[in-house]
């Protein structure tokens, strides 16, 4: 089954992240520290977290990361996937491959709907109210990025891949199952060929 949790950094203090740096491993740790900004390190040792907290409940503390032709992270024997987007991190875990994606919802200008959706999306987006428009875009793209993210292929052409709103995406006339979840100004889909957890769990620094 596949596992959903997620960290909102929006409440860190310096020194949580301080005290969470210290609990991460050598590679997250090193890749919070390299931005700029507080907010992004902030979200990067969010995300790592998740992941070592999962790690460590599979019994594989300190297992080293690999990742693959377009970027996407896997340890052997452990099938997971992670993201991020405004403050808060999401993690997956599976029996198998799997893929998600976050997004904070905000408006969304005309040319970026042209360049990801295809004609029957554009369709479907130009039929709702502005307000409800930038929600459904989002949820659209979630949905694209986290069968993406499934497939390991990235989303070079997002016009590829087609979204049955709660169902599945459509890529090259392969059915793909997505789940969305539920989270207050975000947009969040998951893609998997297994079961979905219908819960999504917020983990907490002290968990």
């Amino acid at each position: 089954m596949v596992e959903i949790s997620y960290i909102d950094t929006a409440s860190f203090t310096a020194e949580q992240y301080r005290e969470l740096l210290n609990r991460l491993s050598e590679e997250r740790r090193q890749r919070a520290e390299r931005y700029r900004t507080t907010s992004a390190a902030y979200l990067s040792a969010g995300a790592g977290y998740l992941l070592d907290c999962a790690l460590s409940r599979a019994g594989l503390t300190g297992a080293a990361v690999s990742y693959g032709e377009h970027g996407k992270p896997y340890i052997d024997g452990f099938h997971f996937n992670l993201s991020h987007s405004g403050t808060v991190a999401v993690l997956a875990v599976g029996g198998g491959e799997v893929g998600v994606d976050i997004e904070k919802i905000a408006p969304v200008q005309e040319k970026l709907i042209k360049r990801v959706c295809t004609e029957r999306e554009c369709a479907y987006l130009y039929d709702l109210s502005e307000e409800e428009r930038a929600g459904a875009f989002f949820r659209l793209w979630t949905a694209k990025e986290s069968a993406a993210k499934f497939l390991g292929t990235g989303l070079a052409s997002p016009k590829e891949f087609e979204v049955d709103l709660c169902k599945e995406v459509v890529r090259g006339g392969a059915a793909l199952p997505i789940r969305e979840y539920a989270l207050d100004g975000y947009a969040l889909t998951a893609c998997a060929e297994e079961e979905f957890s219908p819960v999504l769990k917020e983990v907490l620094l002290n968990s």
